[in-house]
């Protein structure tokens, strides 16, 4: 409220439904007045918002010096509507060309993930087929079928991994 309700100094009260017998209604509904004309107290968060609410030029904005997140947002957002149409459109196509690269890194890096997966699957398979040519359990001819490479490739490629 831009005005006082009430004398005392409290600016933040919040009410509840009560039946006749003073019993709470629910906890569920609550009404919040918060008096913006009232000194503060401190440095809440409450306080925060009312010092925000209560801005009135661009210097007032400025001294608000807070940790909100919320607050630092909604002056940025302040700022932001306070711009020109062209200089508005910039921030929007900036914006937008963040996020499509965002996205595509995104994008990227599961399909690198996915291929990384198979790859390591696929070279699994081929270690596990060069120890069984090095231990005498299958043949060479066996081997290099399984792992569609020619005889003389599959050797080539277990004598680079050192088998």
């Amino acid at each position: 409220m831009d005005f006082n309700l009430t004398e005392d100094e409290q600016y933040h009260k919040f009410y509840r439904l009560r039946d006749e017998q003073g019993n709470d209604y629910s906890d569920l509904l609550e009404l919040h007045i918060i008096e913006l004309q009232k000194k503060l107290h401190g440095d809440t968060r409450m306080d925060d918002w009312i010092r925000f609410f209560n801005v009135k030029t661009e210097e007032d904005l400025d001294m608000i010096r807070t940790k909100n997140s919320g607050i630092q947002r909604a002056k940025y957002m302040i700022r932001e509507m306070s711009l020109s149409d062209s200089f508005r459109e910039m921030v929007e196509y900036y914006r937008k060309k963040w996020m499509d690269r965002k996205s595509e890194d995104a994008y990227v890096y599961d399909q690198g993930k996915q291929e990384g997966e198979l790859v390591g699957q696929q070279r699994g398979e081929q270690v596990m087929l060069f120890k069984l040519v090095a231990n005498g359990s299958i043949d060479l001819h066996t081997a290099s079928e399984q792992s569609g490479m020619t005889e003389e490739e599959f050797k080539e490629k277990m004598t680079e991994a050192g088998f």
